[in-house]
């Protein structure tokens, strides 16, 4: 399956439900990776106020509160090889 949301742009995917999915990376206060959220969790983070974008290529949001002890899970990046000049 090949995902061509938008070129140009690394995606982060996790096959389920045999489709691939985007999602967002997510940091801590400390600057430490969380496993990836769905968008729609992000806006909503970003939109409670507990959250702020970290970066905007790759869409990154840091957390305003510290994880005790961040556990990331395994995940494939993918990169459009047409955006690297």
């Amino acid at each position: 399956m090949t995902n061509f949301n938008s070129i140009g742009e690394a995606h982060i995917t996790r096959l389920t439900e045999d489709k691939l999915s985007n999602f967002v990376f997510v940091i801590d206060t400390n600057k430490q990776p969380l496993d990836p959220i769905h968008p729609g969790q992000a806006r909503r983070l970003l939109g409670s106020g507990k959250a702020a974008v970290y970066r905007r290529y790759p869409f990154t949001i840091i957390l305003k509160y510290a994880i005790p002890e961040p556990n990331p899970g395994w995940c494939q990046i993918k990169i459009d090889p047409i955006c690297i000049a």
